[in-house]
């Protein structure tokens, strides 16, 4: 059985390496294994302040897709376990809102 949260934490690195790489390759590939969570949003919601919405939720798509290409590569099991990982990534990002708002 996967586990939602290690996808959960490979969309942020996803993102936050397509946020550094125009600006610093070498930046993004730190990113790109950053494990802290806190790391990583606090990266995410800093740059998305200097970026068009268009812009920051194309390159969320992106990194979505990738997380979900990376786990299909691993198996049915960590495909189901993505879908969990993207659904909490996207209540991050404002895509979804949390079960516990409603």
């Amino acid at each position: 059985m996967g586990v939602p949260e290690l996808h959960y934490i490979r969309a942020l690195q996803n993102l936050a390496h397509a946020l550094a790489y125009k600006e610093s390759p070498k930046k993004a590939k730190q990113l790109n294994e950053e494990t802290s969570e806190e790391v990583l949003t606090n990266f995410i919601f800093e740059k998305k302040k200097e970026l068009s919405e268009k812009e920051f939720y194309y390159l969320a798509g992106r990194a979505t897709q990738c997380t979900i290409d990376e786990a299909d590569e691993m198996g049915i099991d960590s495909l189901n376990a993505a879908a969990g990982g993207i659904d909490m990534f996207e209540e991050l990002i404002g895509i979804e809102e949390s079960e516990e708002n409603d």
